[in-house]
Order: C-alpha cells, then sequence, then structure tokens
C-alpha cells in the first residue's frame, strides 16, 4: 500500500528497535526513581516543617498560659497594694481620731 515507509522489518531493525526501546524504559525508569526520591525528600522536609510549627503553636499557647498568669499575679498585687493603702488610711484615720480626742481631755 502507499502507506509503507518501505522499511523491511529484518531481524536487524527489530534488535535496533528493542535496544532503542530499552534505552527509552531504561531513561525513564532512572527518571521516575529521581523523582520519587525528590518526592520522598520533600515529604520529609514537610513533615520537619510541620513539627516546627506544631512546636511553634506550643511554644505560643505556654507564652499565652504564662501571660495570662503573669497578668492575674499583676491584679492580685494591685489588689493586695489597694488593701495596704486601705487599711493605712484607716489607721491613720483612728491615730488622728486618738490624738484628737487626747487633745479635747
Amino acid at each position: 500500500s502507499k502507506f509503507e515507509t518501505g522499511i523491511k522489518c529484518t531481524s536487524q531493525t527489530q534488535q535496533k528497535f528493542h535496544k532503542l526501546y530499552s534505552k527509552l524504559l531504561k531513561g525513564l525508569r532512572q527518571r521516575q526513581e529521581h523523582v520519587d526520591n525528590q518526592l520522598e525528600e520533600m515529604n520529609g522536609k514537610m513533615y520537619d516543617i510541620n513539627d516546627k510549627v506544631e512546636s511553634v503553636a506550643q511554644k505560643q499557647e505556654q507564652a499565652d498560659r504564662q501571660s495570662e498568669l503573669a497578668f492575674q499575679m499583676c491584679e492580685t498585687l494591685r489588689d493586695k497594694v489597694d488593701q495596704c493603702e486601705a487599711e493605712q488610711r484607716d489607721t491613720s484615720h483612728s491615730r488622728g481620731a486618738v490624738s484628737g480626742q487626747l487633745a479635747e481631755h
């Protein structure tokens, strides 16, 4: 027919084709192996990144808890200072009242 290329399919041609095919297949397998190795490496890096993100998140939570505790301690201290000031005012008023009563007598 018109579409025949004129290449005779001899055993020599088949051998050349088989060698070429084998070479291409070997190249493809090596390339696939390389891609697989790169993917594995990238997955490892992703796991590392995820671990670091998780670690940072935990440290942030810990810092938040510590800030909350520090805030509560400050509130408690402020309340105690207010309480001490109030007691001092009461004491000085009492002293003033006592010294005033003494002066009257």
